[in-house]
């Protein structure tokens, strides 16, 4: 049983001192300076694309390879391929079974996982300083030497299955074949980017999953699973020398494809008004969510789209929360992509508030774009989003997640949204986003409800059963009767 890492290269030392910030980049590197802490890129001879963070005293070493890959390179017919990707990834490769690619990180004190996302799929580990070589041996192993076995796809898919609640009833199945959206994000997603595979949900869905084959499964792989399309990413207290090293010599060989980008599939969105949409809860709690389009991930007016949210999210939270009583919760987002966001602002209430909370996030968002702004709020808003930001940066894997993120974009880095940024924000700045992004005839409001409460199951229940009963009552009596005679 082959549990060893194979790389050359020794385990690196934990000494390596920290990156100056006017020094130049080490051999084989360029620095990337717009991030919010050391980076450098390298472009390794196999064609995968190295960016290493040194971080000085950090006691682990983060590594992570990410594809790009994901919900947005699939079709009708793969939809739902790059998460069973994702679980067939860990069954076992060339070296190892299923549970020696878990032993490898176990044993060595480290932790491990997977990830899909719209745009990237991703394959991580953390293990304490000194652990980069069976790091990078096994993200190697698993991403570019799996045995993806015909014999276990099949108890696979039900795992995925399990993994999104189960497999549909009939009723569900037949009408999400006409088209219905069976939730919130669905029925939003259609509408802000219509014709896009951004509204299909990443797990998949039950015909893909149904339909989906071994074959297919590996069609994809082979396509997306290359050199060019993937990104390595290193966070730790290592030498950049030691971890360039180790990283040319690991990935050797590999295979060769195109850098995927993801599809402009989509139209101009179909957004204005209110629309009403059903949900399989059982109590009479509605959900009134705002969606519209928003920045992308690196535009100039992300960091203040995300403080518009964070704001949003604060005067709600006041207004309808603390001082009227009618929410139980409220959240707003700005979720960015590489080629555009989505902007959304959802409101937990019991349904006979619904129309009052629409219009106060209708009123307030109006007001917004008006120059109508609560300054202390604001001050509010803006440090709490800065100083989130700023507490997400602190460990090794917070420094990978920040890079990963970026790996799609073709010039990664252009602008950021750091901390620094955000607390550069201004009212005027987020007003202007407001007003770009928020028009009443470029934003939506969905109500989200119960196709059927308890209550109404008891009503429907009772229309039903009282005649039903009253029937049988009849039909019995009749029987005794014609016994007797």
């Amino acid at each position: 049983m082959d549990l060893e890492p194979t790389a050359d290269a020794a385990p690196l030392s934990a000494d390596a001192a920290p990156l100056s910030a006017d020094a130049a980049p080490p051999a084989g590197f360029e620095r990337i300076d717009a991030a919010p802490f050391p980076l450098l890129r390298a472009s390794l001879p196999s064609g995968l694309t190295l960016w290493f963070a040194p971080k000085a005293g950090a006691t682990s070493v983060f590594a992570e390879l990410v594809f790009q890959a994901g919900g947005r390179y699939e079709d009708e017919a793969t939809s739902g391929a790059s998460h069973m990707l994702e679980h067939m990834l860990f069954v076992g490769t060339e070296r190892w079974t299923q549970a020696e690619v878990r032993a490898v990180i176990d044993r060595a004190g480290g932790v491990h996982n997977g990830f899909t996302g719209q745009e990237q799929v991703g394959y991580w580990a953390r293990l304490p300083a000194g652990e980069c070589a069976t790091a990078l041996d096994w993200l190697d192993q698993i991403a570019f030497h799996p045995t993806l076995p015909a014999d276990e796809f099949d108890r696979e898919r039900e795992v995925v299955f399990e993994e999104r609640g189960g497999h549909d009833p009939w009723l569900i199945r037949t009408l999400h074949d006409f088209g219905v959206p069976m939730s919130l994000s669905e029925a939003r997603g259609r509408a802000i980017f219509p014709g896009s595979s951004r509204s299909r949900p990443q797990i998949g869905d039950e015909a893909s999953l149904d339909a989906l084959s071994i074959d297919q499964l590996r069609a994809f792989y082979a396509a997306h699973y290359t050199a060019e399309n993937a990104d390595l990413v290193v966070v730790g207290d290592e030498r950049p020398a030691d971890v360039l090293a180790l990283a040319i010599t690991t990935f050797e060989g590999l295979p060769h494809g195109a850098r995927h980008q993801p599809p402009m599939d989509y139209g101009p969105p179909e957004l204005g008004g209110r629309d009403s949409s059903w949900s399989p809860q059982i109590s009479d709690r509605c959900v009134v969510s705002l969606g519209a389009r928003g920045p992308a991930l690196d535009a100039p007016d992300a960091a203040a789209a995300d403080v518009l949210a964070r704001y949003l999210d604060r005067v709600l939270e006041h207004d309808l929360r603390e001082t009227r009583g009618i929410t139980y919760g409220v959240s707003a987002w700005n979720y960015t992509l590489s080629d555009g966001g989505e902007f959304t602002v959802t409101v937990e209430t019991d349904c006979s508030h619904k129309d009052e909370v629409a219009d106060a996030v209708d009123a307030l968002i109006d007001a917004t774009a008006a120059g109508t702004v609560d300054a202390p709020r604001f001050e509010e808003a803006r440090s709490s989003r800065a100083g989130g930001d700023a507490l997400k940066l602190e460990g090794p894997t917070a420094w990978g997640d920040f890079v990963e993120e970026r790996t799609t974009l073709a010039g990664p880095f252009a602008r950021p949204v750091t901390p620094a940024r955000v607390a550069a924000v201004t009212s005027d700045d987020m007003v202007t986003v407001a007003q770009t992004w928020l028009k009443p005839n470029q934003r939506r409001i969905w109500f989200s409800r119960a196709a059927l409460t308890v209550t109404q199951a008891w009503i429907v229940g009772l229309g039903l059963g009282v005649p039903l009963a009253g029937w049988l009552g009849r039909r019995f009596w009749r029987w005794r009767r014609s016994r007797r005679g």
